[in-house]
């Protein structure tokens, strides 16, 4: 921790995102939200990976996916092409494919230029014939 002129500590982001990563890797939504908001508490911005590991964390959520998106905007910050490819796995997963195709083409209006995960994503969120 760091602390301010007026004596209030700033959380160190790095700190942060390794607990925020280590919940996300045991898909612990509500220990990561609980340091969201600690750093939320203390003024400090978030970065835009710590963003990221709370849309991943959201993959089986799709509607928790975007409420999480949509922190990247109030804070100011440029979404890149993983943020978007965390909603729309996140769709995949929900079994969504015409949200997943809303959520790329959002991506291509931004000029956000798609990857193979991108790809991947789109196409599996479509039933597979048997």
């Amino acid at each position: 921790f760091e602390k301010r002129e007026d004596g209030v500590k700033l959380l160190d982001h790095n700190a942060i995102e390794s607990a925020v990563e280590a919940y996300a890797n045991k898909d612990n939504h509500k220990k990561a939200v609980e340091w969201f908001q600690l750093l939320r508490a203390t003024g400090t911005p978030p970065r835009l990976t710590f963003i990221k590991h709370l849309i991943n964390l959201s993959k089986s959520n799709a509607h928790r996916a975007v409420k999480w998106f949509g922190v990247i905007d109030e804070f100011g910050l440029e979404a890149d092409v993983e943020c978007y490819n965390a909603v729309i796995k996140a769709y995949k997963f929900a079994k969504d494919p015409n949200n997943a195709i809303e959520w790329f083409n959002k991506l291509k209006a931004k000029g956000i230029a798609p990857d193979v995960l991108t790809y991947t994503y789109i196409f599996t969120s479509f039933p597979m014939d048997k």
